[in-house]
């Protein structure tokens, strides 16, 4: 079995935050969650190569409808057909032999910390199904400990061991379950404390996970508009919530938003197949990565409005766009280019950041397109 480290290394693989038990950006309850839900994993696998869930936001849940809502996710034929292609991966603790080792030692570990914890034998007969990786949790949460002191966590070291596990090879220095869920809620109360801790939580993912990529969690990593510390993720968070990332795929020229129709035809995830094996995908999926990596270089993107706006810095130019440009157009751009030249330069000067241009392979937009306007023909 492959650590989840190293394959982060070998492809863009994106963090599904939305089923933490503690994150709460999913009405359970609600009769659509599940189709923006699944929608939202539909359009992720437009841009990055895997979704990763971690076994235990899969098999912990603190309510009935949660763990109802998990089921009926793991159920849905999109995500089956995503589960059989390997496209939504999960991890288990690197402590453990495979996933229902991984399963037994949470059960025990639920017992042992106390924790109203709800879990769903259904799911838990399914995990098995998806393909797993190993994630170093001991060196995971050990950070999360690390990353709350400087978060402001209150509490002295003598409170620390309360709040470690260990179960034979299992090591878990700072335990979230038994912090919020289970024995040790009633006595570690202090509010900002607890926000630290959660705080940690989300910034020590890149520990366990490598060069993961994930989107902003708002109810934790923002308070009163400004954003958190800047953690080690491969790229800013606020980049990739629904908005922006939607933002993205549209620079490329791809027709956004999907229709949820097309979405969750049951042919989509085969059409994403169709538009990954495009022979410049690849290409045009570093191009982008490259733009967001160099824009976060030149800013510091904390918020969701932050990255809104230093994206309209970057230009994705396509080989059309530049064969569309008439002589008019042209002979405008030469009897002004020296005057935006100077205009460019003074705002260098100043600090103001310039926008940039990328080239782009424009076909892997237009099969997408393609294949959009397809399904939604039939739809």
């Amino acid at each position: 079995m492959e650590e989840i480290v190293r394959a982060s290394e070998q492809e863009r693989i994106f963090y599904l935050h939305d089923f933490i038990y503690f994150v709460e950006s999913i009405n359970y309850a609600h009769p659509i969650s599940l189709k923006v839900l699944v929608c939202r994993v539909l359009e992720l696998l437009l841009l990055f190569d895997k979704i990763l869930i971690p076994a235990e936001h899969l098999n912990i849940s603190s309510s009935e409808e949660q763990a109802r809502l998990k089921q009926n996710f793991l159920f849905h034929p999109s995500i089956s057909m995503l589960i059989e292609q390997r496209k939504i991966i999960t991890t288990i603790w690197s402590a453990c032999r495979d996933t229902q080792d991984h399963l037994d030692a949470t059960a025990r570990y639920k017992v042992e910390i106390g924790a109203s914890i709800v879990t769903n034998k259904t799911v838990q007969k399914n995990l098995p199904k998806i393909q797993v990786f190993w994630r170093d949790q001991k060196s995971q949460s050990g950070s999360a400990l690390v990353r709350a002191k400087e978060n402001g966590w209150k509490y002295g070291n003598s409170t620390e061991d309360f709040l470690s596990y260990r179960d034979g090879p299992v090591e878990i220095p700072f335990s979230h379950e038994r912090l919020i869920l289970g024995d040790a809620k009633d006595k570690f109360t202090d509010p900002l404390s607890l926000n630290a801790a959660k705080l940690a939580y989300i910034q020590a993912m890149p520990s366990g996970n490598g060069g993961i990529f994930r989107a902003l969690v708002p109810s934790i990593e923002t308070t009163n508009g400004e954003g958190s510390p800047v953690g080690d993720d491969r790229l800013p968070p606020a980049l990739f919530t629904p908005a922006n990332y939607r933002a993205i795929l549209s620079m490329t020229s791809i027709n956004m938003p999907v229709p949820q129709s097309v979405l969750l035809n049951p042919s989509w995830p085969l059409a994403l197949d169709t538009i990954r094996t495009h022979h410049n995908f690849k290409r045009f999926q570093d191009k982008v990565f490259g733009a967001l990596e160099k824009l976060s270089e030149m800013i510091e993107i904390r918020t969701e409005s932050d990255a809104k706006e230093a994206l309209k810095l970057v230009k994705f130019v396509r080989l059309t766009d530049v064969v569309a440009i008439s002589w008019p157009l042209i002979k405008e751009f030469i009897a002004y280019a020296p005057v935006s030249l100077v205009k460019r330069i003074a705002e260098t000067l100043s600090g103001k950041h310039q926008e940039f241009y990328v080239f782009l392979p424009i076909g892997p937009a237009l099969e997408a397109n393609r294949c959009i306007a397809s399904l939604d023909a039939r739809s």
